[in-house]
């Protein structure tokens, strides 16, 4: 077999080698990582937690029947793996196109031979630039289960400009050293790329950069980083009262961050509004959420008198060290314990933990119960129909007002 027979075969091949990288994760993820993905949602859901979302997030939406079952038709209509399949197409698409040029025109260097749609050297560096980024991502996002559609689609559009950002990068300069950023641009990703892009064309222009201020309001919440921050703003949350009040399950979405580390988030965002830089002082006596306050309230009211002593305490602790009257930091506590998204999160965490923890009889719990350990008694109420049809009167009146 001769070299260009030989060559004729080995075109096809290479092209289809370097695609089965970006579209095998993929694939594979959708029948493995989606999975684990929705049943760390769907699964997180008890009937009372999906009948709040619901009524939180999508009212018009509101079951008659079966709620849970409606939840999870609900996570597969707007989240479903065919969502997937538009992106994965596009991209699929732009990469066989790309791909099928630079391997014909790697095979005609190797050779020693040139073609009329032959590529310059530059894109080649360029392509070869992305397609390395798109697979890095691609197998990275796959193997942390936090891979969306809308990352397909950046994918797609890092092949798209790849080039056009090569040459215009070239621009700037030696021709020496043009092909080699055109590949190390690979490196760095979109946002990144378009960022710097936008600079240089302004210094160019002599236009002002309009200096973006700091926004690091999110930052205050425990947890978030930088980095993590940045994630939420490209979903459109920049500030506390938003993380507050999105839908959480979309955000988990949206973002790929764990479904617990969200609800956590967005715990201390319903408690960070009122509170704002005091949370920070606050989680020296264990109140670093919403979730947590509501525990401190249900304890004062409902537990036992050694529990609702050392809640009484607690609260007096607090306004000592808020320098606010004890009457109103009771209040203030109180318009987060019963805000409705709180119960929405305290509901669905309570979900979690019956989900991980063996059922026990209540009085066995109580007597067995470690200090320092979350108390069940919003769990043991949410189990009680008849006390689920008596709410607390504050609760009450929020829940009207709201």
């Amino acid at each position: 077999m001769s070299y260009d027979a030989l060559f004729t075969y080995a075109e096809p091949a290479a092209v289809a080698i370097l695609m089965a990288l970006i579209v095998v994760p993929v694939i594979i993820y959708l029948f493995t990582g989606w999975s684990v993905r929705r049943s760390e949602i769907v699964g997180a859901m008890s009937a009372e937690g999906a009948s709040l979302y619901f009524r939180q997030f999508y009212p018009a939406l509101m079951p008659d029947g079966d709620v849970l079952g409606a939840f999870a038709k609900h996570y597969r209509r707007r989240y479903g793996r065919l969502h997937y399949v538009l992106p994965l197409l596009l991209l699929g698409s732009i990469a066989l196109f790309l791909l099928v040029l630079t391997i014909h025109t790697l095979f005609h260097w190797l050779l020693g031979t040139t073609g009329s749609h032959d590529l310059p050297s530059l894109a080649i560096g360029a392509i070869a630039g992305a397609y390395m980024w798109v697979v890095a991502d691609v197998l990275l996002r796959c193997r942390q289960r936090q891979l969306a559609p809308v990352d397909l689609y950046w994918a797609g559009l890092r092949f798209v400009v790849a080039v056009p950002l090569g040459f215009a990068f070239a621009g700037v300069l030696k021709d020496e050293a043009a092909v080699g950023l055109a590949f190390l641009l690979g490196a760095f990703p979109t946002n990144t790329l378009l960022t710097i892009a936008r600079r240089i064309g302004n210094r160019k222009l002599g236009l002002s950069e309009g200096g973006e201020e700091a926004r690091t309001e999110l930052e205050q919440i425990q947890g978030i980083t930088q980095g993590l921050a940045e994630r939420f703003r490209d979903e459109g949350v920049s500030t506390v009262l938003q993380l507050a009040y999105a839908d959480p399950v979309d955000l988990t979405i949206r973002t790929s961050f764990s479904f617990n580390y969200v609800i956590d988030c967005v715990s201390q965002a319903l408690a960070w509004i009122y509170l704002e830089k005091d949370l920070a002082t606050m989680r020296r006596l264990s109140l670093r959420g919403a979730q947590e306050i509501n525990t401190l309230i249900v304890e004062l009211d409902e537990g036992e008198d050694a529990h609702k002593a050392t809640a009484q305490a607690t609260i007096e602790r607090v306004a000592a060290l808020l320098n606010i009257d004890r009457v109103a930091v009771q209040r203030l506590l109180r318009e987060i314990a019963f805000d409705p998204y709180t119960e929405f999160i305290v509901n669905v965490w309570n979900a979690v933990d019956d989900s991980e923890e063996p059922d026990e009889p209540e009085k066995d719990a109580e007597e067995h119960e470690a200090p320092g350990r979350r108390r069940d008694a919003r769990r043991h109420r949410d189990r009680d129909p008849g006390h689920r049809a008596a709410p607390h009167p504050d609760q009450e009146r929020l829940r009207q007002h709201r």
